[in-house]
């Protein structure tokens, strides 16, 4: 009910319930083809070296206080 009223407010004119069944059998189906991702992403080192927030932060203000 929730989404229907968003949708009400948006002018959406789509069925919640279809799209609900579309979007379940394609995660990808609510993305327009031309917006998808084509490239890869978060593939430096980095991204798997820090598990955490708090790892990641850390990191970041390291490379902040570093002299370049």
């Amino acid at each position: 009910a929730d989404v229907e009223a968003l949708f009400a407010i948006f002018g959406v004119k789509e069925d919640v319930t279809a799209l609900s069944t579309e979007v379940a059998g394609n995660e990808f189906a609510a993305i327009p083809e031309a917006l998808r991702r084509t490239s890869e992403y978060l593939t430096h080192p980095v991204f798997n070296t820090y598990h955490s927030e708090t790892q990641m932060m850390r990191y970041l203000k390291q490379l902040e206080n570093k002299d370049f």
